[in-house]
């Protein structure tokens, strides 16, 4: 569900700068409720939290006129372990993603220009401020990213009205898996 919620319509996935309808935008942060509802639970706090992180995620798509995801898919699922013990479960499991993301990435800056000097150090503030026009006024060419990796993921789960909800979650990315 996480891994595609979050994804707009496919008229609006071929280019960042595509603009988004407010129907459309409604519709989405709607969806993602729906769909939280099935998997999280509400007792928990777990259900609120996602809601949110994923709404935001949404808001981050409508808004970025750089980046628009295409797609985002789990391409395969290890169950490490699943315990379940009368009403409750723990269970781990590597989880391997996919995606497509399309980016207006900027042409010819040359970064040697905006070099303070050969030490690894904080940019000036004028030349950063130079280098973030630069990079506005860039022409920008259209390119396709596909990150993925594997994130090991523990949750928790608990039967509600005969359903099984994620009641917590934790995960990050197994060495030298993240995008």
């Amino acid at each position: 569900m996480e891994a595609s919620v979050y994804i707009l319509p496919e008229a609006y996935t071929t280019s960042p700068d595509i603009d988004v309808p407010s129907d459309v935008a409604d519709a989405m942060y709607k969806r993602v409720v729906s769909e939280a509802e099935k998997y999280y639970s509400a007792k928990s706090g777990i259900l609120a939290d996602r809601i949110q992180v994923l709404q935001m995620a949404v808001k981050a798509e409508i808004e970025s006129k750089d980046y628009r995801d295409k797609n985002h898919f789990v391409k395969k699922i290890n169950f490490i372990s699943v315990d379940v013990s009368g009403d409750t479960a723990t269970v781990i499991a590597d989880v391997t993603k996919q995606s497509t993301t399309l980016g207006l990435v900027p042409e010819g800056i040359d970064m040697s220009k905006y070099k303070t000097s050969d030490k690894k150090e904080e940019m000036k503030p004028e030349m950063k401020a130079k280098l973030q026009e630069d990079i506005k006024n860039a022409p920008k060419k259209l390119v396709t990213f596909t990150p993925g990796g594997t994130m090991r993921f523990y949750y928790n789960l608990a039967k509600e009205d005969g359903v099984w909800k994620i009641t917590s979650r934790k995960g990050d990315y197994l060495p030298g898996q993240g995008p």
